[in-house]
Parts: C-alpha cells; sequence; structure tokens
C-alpha cells in the first residue's frame, strides 16, 4: 500500500481495488453461451462497455455520449421515469405487448383473408406462375395499362385472381421465394404469405428489442411497434416488408454482434427483395468490413445465378433488359401513398410549377440529402459505436430518395426509430423524445384514419416528414458522439 501512494506501484492494492466507485465500468461474464453482447449501462453515466464472450469491442457499441444540453432536457415529474423503468422491465408487460402485437396482427390476417384483395401479393404469384410457365413477365412492364394489358389481364384470369396492380418488375428473388405456394390455390397462398410476413415483423421486433442496453428496452420497442402502422398496411396488400425489414435486422444484430459474415449475407439479401438496401453495401466497404462487404458480394451472385435455375437461362437478361423500361424513373408520383421527397414536392407544387421544374426540384433534394448522408458518414473514426447510427441513418434516407416510396415501406423506419428512442431514452434527452412520440403517435393516427386526411396535401405528407425527422435525429446522435482519443506520440529520444 505504502509503494502503490508512493507511486511506485502501477496498481492499487486489493482493498483499494474492492472499493471502486459503484458508477464505474467493467467487462461483466455472460450469463450464458452464444448470447447476444449488451451494454452494461451505470448508473454513473452514459457511456457502457460490452457484455458478451469476445473481448473485442462489438461493431456498433453504443457511444459514450456527452449529457444533454439544457435545451434539449424536459424536466419530468419526480419519480415518473424510475416508475416507467419498472413497469416496461417487468416480464409481464413485455408479455402483455408481445402478446397485443400477435393478437392485432393475427387479426388483421384474418380480415384480410375475408377481402380477398392482396394486391401486390397478387403480383408476385402470377409472376412465379409466368415465369415458370416460361412467360416473359418483365417484357409486359413498359406499356402495361395500353398493349400488354391484355395479356396480364388474361394470366390474372387463368388464376382466378381480379385485383392487382401493374406487372412484375422486382429482382427474380420475391418471385423465386413465391414458387412453393403455387401449389395452393391464390386465396389461400395470400394467407400463408401473410402469416409468415407477421412472424417475420415479430421475429424482427423482438431482435430490435434485444438490442437496447436497458432492460426496459424490449417492452419499449414492443409498444412503439403496436403503433407502426405501415406494417398493418404492408398486410393489407401482401408486401414482402416484412422480410427485408428481417433481413436489415439480421444484419444489424449480427454486426452488432462481429459476424460480418452473416450481416453482409442478410444484406445481400434485402437488396435483392428491393433494390434500395444495396446502398449498405459500399457502406461495408467504407467502414472496411472486408468480410461483411465480400459475403454481400457472393451471396448476391450466388442468388442471382440461382434465379436462371428455376426460371430460364435468359431470365436475367430479360429483368436487365427491361430494366429502366419498368422503373418510371422520368415519372412524378403525386398520389398520397408516395412518401418520398418526390412525392411530397408532386403534390406540394402540383399547379404551381411546371412538371419538368418538380421533376428537377425532386433530383436536387433527392441527391442534397444523399450528399449530406454521405457527409455525417464519411470520416473514417476508430470509434465504431457510431456505426448503428450510421446504418439507421443510410435506412431513413433510402426511404426518402426514390421516385416513389409507398406508405407501407416506412415499417423499415423501425430500426431507425428504436435506435433514435434507445438514445434519446439513455441521454435524458426527454423534451426530443417527446416530440418523436408525438409525431409517431399522429403517423398512427393518420394510418388509421388515411381516407379522413387524404384530401389534404400536408396530411398526406405527414409520414415523409416523420422519416424526416427521424434522420435529423440520427444525424444529431452521431454529431454528439465524442471524437476517438487520439493516440499518444512517443516521445523522442
Amino acid at each position: 500500500r505504502a509503494r502503490w501512494r508512493a507511486g511506485g506501484d502501477s496498481r492499487p492494492p486489493r482493498a483499494a481495488r474492492a472499493k471502486r466507485p459503484w458508477h464505474s465500468e467493467r467487462n461483466a461474464r455472460p450469463r450464458r453461451r452464444g448470447a447476444f453482447p449488451r451494454v452494461q449501462l451505470k448508473r454513473g453515466g452514459h457511456a457502457g462497455m460490452i457484455r458478451g464472450s469476445s473481448p473485442r469491442p462489438a461493431a456498433f457499441a453504443p457511444a459514450a455520449l456527452p449529457p444533454p444540453s439544457r435545451h434539449e432536457t424536459m424536466k419530468l415529474p419526480q419519480g415518473l421515469k424510475p416508475w416507467l423503468v419498472a413497469l416496461f422491465s417487468h416480464r409481464a408487460t413485455r408479455a402483455i405487448l408481445l402478446g397485443a402485437i400477435v393478437l392485432v396482427q393475427g387479426a388483421w390476417i384474418g380480415h384480410q383473408y375475408q377481402r380477398n384483395g392482396l394486391t401486390d401479393f397478387n403480383v408476385y404469384y402470377l409472376s412465379a406462375l409466368g415465369f415458370r410457365d416460361g412467360l416473359d413477365i418483365y417484357a409486359l412492364g413498359p406499356r402495361h395499362d395500353t398493349d400488354n394489358a391484355p395479356r396480364w389481364r388474361a394470366l390474372a384470369a387463368s388464376a382466378d385472381i381480379h385485383d392487382v396492380s401493374p406487372p412484375y418488375r422486382y429482382p427474380p428473388l420475391t418471385a423465386q421465394l413465391t414458387v412453393p405456394l403455387l401449389e395452393f390455390p391464390a386465396r389461400e397462398a395470400g394467407a400463408i404469405w401473410l402469416v409468415l410476413t407477421s412472424l417475420a415483423f415479430i421475429a424482427s421486433i423482438w431482435l430490435m428489442g434485444r438490442q437496447w442496453a436497458q432492460k426496459e428496452g424490449a417492452g419499449i420497442v414492443y409498444l412503439l411497434s403496436l403503433g407502426l402502422v405501415p406494417m398493418l398496411t404492408t398486410l393489407h396488400a401482401g408486401q414482402v416488408n416484412g422480410f427485408v425489414l428481417l433481413a436489415l435486422t439480421a444484419g444489424y444484430v449480427a454486426l452488432a454482434r462481429g459476424r460480418q459474415g452473416l450481416a453482409g449475407s442478410a444484406i445481400a439479401v434485402a437488396a435483392l427483395l428491393k433494390l434500395l438496401p444495396f446502398a449498405l453495401v459500399p457502406y461495408l466497404a467504407w467502414r472496411r468490413l472486408w468480410k461483411a462487404f465480400a459475403a454481400a458480394l457472393a451471396t448476391t451472385v450466388a442468388i442471382m445465378l440461382s434465379a436462371p435455375l428455376m426460371f430460364g437461362a435468359d431470365i436475367l437478361s430479360r429483368y436487365a433488359r427491361n430494366f429502366f423500361g419498368i422503373s418510371g424513373k422520368d415519372l412524378l408520383y403525386p398520389y398520397p401513398t408516395n412518401q418520398a421527397l418526390s412525392g411530397v414536392w408532386a403534390r406540394v407544387l402540383d399547379g404551381v410549377l411546371a412538371p419538368g421544374a418538380i421533376h428537377a426540384l425532386c433530383v436536387a433534394s433527392a441527391a442534397a440529402l444523399v450528399i449530406a448522408t454521405a457527409a455525417i458518414c464519411w470520416p473514417k473514426r476508430a470509434d465504431p459505436a457510431r456505426r448503428r447510427a450510421e446504418y439507421a441513418l443510410i435506412l431513413c434516407t433510402l426511404l426518402l430518395i426514390p421516385p416513389y416510396s409507398w406508405y407501407h415501406m416506412i415499417a423499415l423506419a423501425l430500426i431507425p426509430l428504436a435506435v433514435t428512442v434507445e438514445w434519446l431514452w439513455r441521454t435524458d434527452r426527454h423534451a426530443r423524445l417527446a416530440l418523436l412520440l408525438a409525431l409517431h403517435l399522429a403517423m398512427a393516427v393518420h394510418g388509421l384514419f388515411y381516407h379522413a386526411f387524404e384530401n389534404s396535401v400536408w396530411a398526406t405528407s405527414f409520414p415523409a416528414l416523420y422519416v424526416l425527422y427521424l434522420w435529423a435525429s440520427l444525424v444529431s446522435m452521431i454529431r454528439a458522439a465524442p471524437e476517438p482519443a487520439a493516440a499518444p506520440v512517443p516521445r523522442s529520444a
């Protein structure tokens, strides 16, 4: 003890080490083998250490953040937050909320089966049927409402389908996943598709709840998911968003656990279901996650090469040949369901500017958002904690920049929502958290009573503004992360 006090020993004595402050950080041993790495947050600060089986920090470790500024805080009633923590930490609360999600989605699936109008799933079903029988479905995309309309309607009539949208325009993977369902009639196949989609949603919600540092995080994520109406809209149309969200969530969780190969493969699957998530692949290379980058490229090539084995040798050439003809890249989509920035501009400026000027503004605003996102993610900092926010930020950008982003695609905002709310809750930014929750509640009301707002330009554009607010919050989260400490400079001899 005397040597330690005099500076002769770098280690404190055992008695001093045993009396470390109660808020000190330490690596705890995992409770079970193979457990998810979690963050052990101590009450003395915002920082945390990774608790897991690996001695290296996880790729998405939460950052040590400074305390919020005065204008970001809001004084809560005394005892409210501890009460909320106790409420959402209780196992019964989590079970009730998760059971409510299952009940709501199950009842909604039953309603959709009775309605028998899964517009988007019917497209997948007919496309899988046509591809299997040797029809060039991609060639029906251009002029689908004129010259090719009779052929598309004839194919729908052969399958006893009466509610269908324009022909298939996606990579072959979604049609490949639908091929096993061709053994069932379209209505029963649609019910199976909805059940699988609901399971994908529930698995994504459960995984995102486990990524929270705090014990109450799972319950909070379950409650937020109950208000994410785009999930129900996805089931209403029979869309593929549930599987896209599950793949993106698996990629997020795999990166958090340091499993780069699984992360890259999951991101590739999401990109081949809907092309937009492919923007995450160059991000993996920029962050030098080379195993994830290589796995994403290998998985993309493997899945694309599996399509000719199922649909014929020329399926990929037909997709490439008709890609620009079916994408509608020069069109404006002012429909109320389009929640991209281009849809907002098209509705707000309709009758004010010429269509060409509106289109130019849409392209410019999308380019500005992409440049801003790239600038935020540009610094090659050693701190891996920023990456979880960058991952979510890129997802928000992908929801806002395409020519059309339908309302049901906001189901993919579960990841940005969970990341943002965790940061605001963890750092006691109560004012901004209250604003986000108010916007989330308003978006739920908008989705449930959509037809009451469809004649209002700003009311129909509200979900896009909600995603834009998530984007701005994630930018604040990234900018609030402290710079990594500089390496010490060795002294010259």
